[in-house]
């Protein structure tokens, strides 16, 4: 690895950053997924994030999962950067209102609240079948059944 971090260490002493009010180092060069910086070497033949770089040139190794504690994907600025796994980083993104856990009619569901009862209700009767609603609400079989039997949309009464 002595090798690789030496390239690496190149790179990045090569690449551009710049500084922001909030101390952040943001990647100034080609970005992925949510906006993180990221390079490729050729002898590697592989892509690296700046911010898994930053914190590997700091700390010499490679963290589990690399929480940004400023919230800015593009940083790379270690005192930024912090090491965790991934139950940490959804437990940030949770608090920081990054992630809204979304359910029934704000999910890109088809069915509605109120569809979900009248099939449940029709189903408890008999008188049709999972893949009868599923047909004519234009859902999967078992997108229908799991609303019917309670697995999803289980707040509904």
């Amino acid at each position: 690895m002595g090798k690789l971090i030496g390239d690496i260490d190149l790179v990045w002493i090569k690449s551009r950053t710049t500084e922001n009010d909030n101390g952040c180092w943001i990647w100034d060069g080609a970005k992925a997924g949510l906006g993180y910086g990221v390079f490729g070497l050729r002898d590697e033949g592989k892509n690296f994030y700046a911010h898994r770089t930053a914190f590997l040139i700091t700390h010499g190794h490679w963290p589990n999962v690399c929480r940004h504690a400023c919230d800015t994907y593009a940083c790379c600025n270690p005192d930024h950067l912090v090491d965790g796994d991934h139950a940490d980083n959804m437990r940030d993104a949770i608090e920081r209102g990054q992630m809204v856990h979304a359910r029934g009619e704000k999910c890109a569901h088809k069915l509605t609240e109120d569809d979900v009862r009248e099939c449940r209700r029709r189903y408890a009767t008999g008188e049709v079948t999972y893949l009868a609603l599923a047909n004519e609400y234009g859902v999967g079989k078992s997108t229908m059944r799991w609303a019917v039997q309670g697995k999803s949309w289980s707040w509904l009464i």
